[in-house]
């Protein structure tokens, strides 16, 4: 009865995979975030609440120089091997400005 069961369950597994495949399904790492929103940053203007506010919670928030980084991420890898998506890197002041930021859309 054991070895039935794993029959049944390896070959559940094994149709759901192959069904996979041949639905394309692909990877997503990170949670999409709001691109056409890129152009309201401001260098020397915009804030962290407003950053936020545009653009939801970062994906990471570290330092760099001492100073916020929020890096924003969403990358998408099909099982073909075709990798796309965005990384959004903005660098803060003292203040809680942005000092920086880069866009990267691949």
């Amino acid at each position: 009865m054991a070895h039935h069961t794993r029959a049944t369950i390896a070959g559940f597994v094994a149709a759901l995979v192959c069904a996979l495949i041949l639905a394309g399904c692909a990877i997503r790492i990170g949670t999409p975030f709001k691109t056409d929103q890129v152009p309201q940053i401001q260098v020397g203007k915009t804030t962290q609440a407003q950053v936020r506010e545009l653009f939801g919670q970062p994906e990471s928030i570290g330092l760099k120089d001492g100073r916020p980084l929020w890096t924003y991420l969403f990358a998408r890898l099909s099982m073909g091997g075709t990798a796309t998506g965005t990384i959004l890197s903005i660098e803060f002041n003292e203040q809680g400005v942005v000092s920086s930021y880069s866009y990267v859309p691949y």
